[in-house]
C-alpha cells in the first residue's frame, strides 16, 4: 500500500489480481508476490496445518476481499467468537460478520464482485489505490468493538422470536410452523443470493469448504470469487423452476389457513431494468389459484441499492417493490 500511495501501483495490482492463498493464479502475479505468497502458505501450514481452521479466512479471502492483515485478524476474531461462552457466542459471531461486511473491498461493498485492478486494455486503473485504501486500511479490532457496542446498546428484543435455517417448503410443512401470517421475500432476478453472501456463510460456519471452479478459454481455475461448491441455488432464481416454486409457496401457505404478504419487484422493461425471473402479473395469477383475495400494493417511491460501477447499472426504477396481499 505504501508503494501505491506514492503512485507505484504495480505490486498492489498484482497482489489483488493473484487472488487468495487458496486460489492463487500465479501466471498473473509478479515473482516477488508469488515468493511472498508461497512463504506465507508454508508458514501457515507449519503453524496450523494445511487446512487449519485458525487460518481459514486468511487462506480463503486475503487479497480478494481483504488485506492480508485484515484476513488474519478476522481469523483471530472467529477463534475468539467460536470458543466463547454459548450465551454470547452468537453475538460475537454476528459482530464478526458485520465487521467483515464493513471491511470488504469490492464493487458494491458485497461479496459478489471482487475488484479488477486492470481495465480492459490491461492498464492499472488510476483509482486502484484510492479504492483499495478506502477499505483495506480500516482497523479490524476498532471496527469490531464499535459494532459490538452498537449491538449491546440495542439490547434484546422485547418480543419472542425464533430463527430457523431451513428450506421454505420443508419449514411450511413441518410441525415447527406456528404463525398467524407469512411474509415472504423471494429473490426476483437470476442472481442467486448465495453469490452475495458466501463469504459470510463460510465465516459463520468456520469450515474449510471446497472451492468451485470456472472454465474459460480451455483452462479450469478456482473461481475468482472463492465460491463454495455447495452454495445454495434458489429455484426462484431459475426461470424454468420459478413458476413451480411460487405455486408451491402459495399452496403450502394457503393450506395452513393463514394470509400471505409477498414482496416482489416489478420489471420495467421500458426503463431497461434488470430482468425479473417472473413478471408481477404471472406471480399474481399463480397466487389467485390458492387465495380468494389477491391485491397488489406499491410500497412507495424508493429504489434498490445499486452497484458502484455506473456502466453495470440499469436505469433506476423508483417504484421498485410491490406487496402481494393474499387472503383466504
Amino acid at each position: 500500500m505504501a508503494h501505491a500511495a506514492r503512485g507505484e501501483s504495480l505490486l498492489l495490482a498484482s497482489l489483488i489480481e493473484i487472488g487468495s492463498i487458496l486460489t492463487a493464479q500465479r501466471e498473473k502475479a509478479l515473482p516477488e508476490i508469488i515468493q511472498a505468497m508461497e512463504k506465507t502458505k508454508a508458514t501457515l501450514s507449519a503453524t496450523f496445518g494445511a487446512n487449519g481452521l485458525e487460518s481459514m479466512a486468511l487462506r480463503h479471502f486475503c487479497g480478494t476481499y481483504f488485506s492480508f492483515k485484515q484476513a488474519a485478524e478476522i481469523d483471530v476474531l472467529l477463534d475468539y467468537a467460536h470458543s466463547a461462552d454459548p450465551k454470547v457466542r452468537s453475538l460475537l459471531i454476528a459482530t464478526t460478520l458485520s465487521t467483515a461486511s464493513e471491511l470488504v473491498n469490492t464493487v458494491g461493498k458485497h461479496f459478489a464482485q471482487p475488484i479488477r485492478p486492470h481495465d480492459k486494455s490491461g492498464k492499472i486503473k488510476p483509482t486502484l489505490y484510492s479504492l483499495a485504501a478506502r477499505d483495506r486500511e480500516k482497523p479490524v479490532l476498532m471496527t469490531f468493538i464499535g459494532i459490538l457496542e452498537k449491538y449491546i446498546a440495542n439490547g434484546s428484543s422485547q418480543f419472542e422470536n425464533q430463527v430457523i435455517r431451513s428450506d421454505y417448503a420443508e419449514f411450511l410443512e413441518s410441525p415447527e410452523f406456528d404463525a398467524d401470517i407469512v411474509y415472504a421475500d423471494p429473490p426476483y432476478t437470476r442472481d442467486h443470493y448465495s453469490r452475495f453472501y458466501h463469504v459470510l456463510e463460510t465465516l459463520a460456519l468456520r469450515d474449510d469448504p471446497e472451492i468451485s471452479n470456472n472454465t474459460a478459454h480451455g483452462r479450469t481455475r478456482p473461481s475468482r470469487g472463492v465460491y463454495r461448491t455447495e452454495r445454495h441455488q434458489s429455484p426462484f432464481c431459475i426461470r424454468s423452476e420459478a413458476p413451480a416454486a411460487f405455486d408451491q409457496l402459495f399452496r403450502l401457505v394457503a393450506s395452513k389457513g393463514v394470509p400471505l404478504v409477498l414482496s416482489y419487484s416489478p420489471y420495467a422493461s421500458e426503463r431497461n431494468a434488470h430482468p425479473r425471473v417472473m413478471t408481477m402479473e404471472a406471480v399474481t395469477e399463480l397466487a389467485k389459484r390458492h387465495f380468494k383475495s389477491v391485491h397488489v400494493e406499491s410500497v412507495g417511491n424508493f429504489s434498490h441499492s445499486r452497484l458502484n460501477k455506473t456502466d453495470l447499472n440499469k436505469e433506476i426504477s423508483y417504484e421498485a417493490e410491490y406487496l402481494l396481499l393474499c387472503n383466504l
